[in-house]
């Protein structure tokens, strides 16, 4: 076998046929001719396999171009041009992406649902969190040609992250393997448009809260432009606001609720807010809240918790049980059938939890006292016996001393955490009743520790404010909300019988 090399053709001569190799297409492709003398077995696939080892060509075959040569070959016809290899083609690498660590804000997908309005599915993230990774392109893989020779890859491409409002870049303080990681400096849900990552702190819902929605749980503040329908939640981190009504559901908000309608929660709503709490009503629910409660209309049947005022100045307070550490105020307190309405002001719910739980300690503390003294009393009284006990048990006895002797020390500590609690709520107290119109038989009215029941309806224009001089409660000319009512009732002389 004869081999010519020229540029880039590789000729074989054989006694049988003239078999020529081009490398082309930038040596990515090996292309065959050749020119029997005669028809006959003059080539077969593995012997032009071969032949193309031994000449160091390599990549893929292309068997069917393989065939066909071989096949013209023995039919004693000339072929031309006939593609019988193939190099490796380098491949570009993946592009750069940004790899989210919490699932930015989505559309959910809606099955069946008629509504226009936009639900969204996200992940809540904190400030100082890690949200998302920009991850580098790939380099690729590298490719061959059919003369052995490397071709390199193409590297993917980058990606282009633009940085919106909330978020920022890897500081020198943060983590060395979150370098390439992009951080929430507040707290809220991921917006990625166009490459652009963004956090912000609100989201709106533009309806009801329903079977279409489910149940609600974001960081930031929320709004919602319907209602809050029955057995449904409502968790927002900051402020609140409703445009609808609220049935028998939960909400709950760390900042203000501003509910345009009302809320009717027949026994089983529930409102826990953190800041300032404003409705048009609020019927058979519980409320707690951490500062001022202002209802335009009426509270009916409900236990309302708050650590300010209560204003029902222009409304009515009908049944159930209202708590502030602030005054309180209505139009109408009561009714005439005398449902049972109890107000008390001066008094901080926060306050009086922390004092039961102290209380239930004292409790237990000295139960547990009574049942140890019980062990000990009988050594105290024989103390011979004392000598008689294993090292186990002496160990065991020497341990419940201890624990007799701890207890006894906390039991003297709590009556002043108690008193130190009750001093604190009554220097903040503001313990004041106003009603501006009338005020029915049978109202229970605390003022911190006074206690006074209203015995007949009258109309009245007062507040009942606590007696400094002779103790109880005593009615005075109606006060503002928000003026001093012990600093003001001191100035103001008692009735002259």
């Amino acid at each position: 076998m004869a081999i010519e090399r020229n540029g880039n053709l590789i000729i074989v001569k054989e006694a049988q046929y003239t078999l020529t190799f081009a490398c082309e297409s930038n040596d990515m492709e090996l292309w065959g001719d050749i020119a029997p003398k005669a028809a006959g077995k003059i080539l077969n696939n593995s012997e032009l396999l071969d032949i193309i080892k031994k000449l160091g060509l390599r990549g893929d075959i292309v068997a069917e171009g393989v065939k066909e040569l071989c096949i013209q070959a023995n039919s004693g016809k000339q072929a031309r041009n006939i593609v019988l290899m193939r190099g490796k083609k380098p491949s570009t690498g993946l592009p750069g992406k940004l790899k989210f660590l919490a699932r930015p804000t989505e559309k959910a997908n809606m099955p069946n649902n008629n509504s226009t309005a936009k639900i969204f599915l996200f992940d809540n993230v904190s400030a100082g969190s890690a949200v998302a990774r920009i991850l580098e392109p790939t380099a690729g893989t590298p490719g061959c040609t059919v003369r052995g020779e490397p071709v390199p890859s193409t590297e993917g491409e980058r990606i282009e992250v633009q940085l919106g409002d909330g978020v920022r870049t890897a500081r020198e303080d943060d983590p060395d393997d979150m370098h390439d990681c992009v951080f929430a400096s507040i707290s809220g849900r991921i917006i990625y448009e166009g490459n652009k990552i963004s956090i912000v702190d609100s989201y709106i819902i533009d309806g009801n809260i329903d079977t279409r929605t489910g149940n609600i749980d974001f960081i930031g503040s929320v709004e919602i432009k319907g209602d809050v329908t029955e057995g449904f939640s409502v968790k927002a981190g900051k402020g609140l606001k409703i445009s609808g009504n609220v049935e028998s559901s939960t909400i709950i908000s760390g900042g203000n609720i501003e509910i345009k309608g009302g809320v009717f929660g027949k026994g089983l709503g529930v409102i826990e807010c953190g800041g300032n709490l404003e409705a048009r009503y609020l019927n058979e629910c519980k409320v707690k809240c951490e500062r001022n409660v202002v209802v335009k209309n009426e509270i009916l049947e409900s236990n309302i918790k708050a650590l300010g005022f209560v204003d029902v100045s222009n409304g009515s307070i009908l049944g159930g049980e209202i708590t502030a550490l602030g005054a309180i105020e209505a139009k109408l307190i009561g009714s005439e059938i005398g449902v049972k309405t109890v107000l008390s002001s001066g008094k901080s719910y926060v306050s009086n939890d922390k004092v039961h739980i102290l209380k239930d300690e004292l409790s237990d503390n000295e139960k547990q006292i009574a049942k140890i003294n019980s062990k000990l009393d009988f050594y105290v009284k024989n103390p011979k016996e004392l000598n008689r006990l294993r090292p186990v048990d002496k160990q065991n006895l020497r341990e419940l001393t201890a624990e007799f002797t701890r207890l006894n020390i906390r039991n003297r500590e709590i009556p002043k955490e108690i008193q130190a609690i009750n001093e604190e709520m009554v220097a903040k107290a503001n313990p004041m009743i106003s009603v501006s119109r009338k005020i029915h038989r049978g109202v229970e009215l605390n003022l911190l520790t006074e206690f006074m029941r209203i015995t007949e309806s009258e109309a009245k224009n007062v507040s009942y404010v606590i007696n400094s001089r002779e103790g109880g409660i005593r009615a005075i000319t109606k006060l503002k909300l928000t003026d001093n009512a012990r600093k003001l009732e001191r100035d103001i002389p008692l009735p002259v019988n």
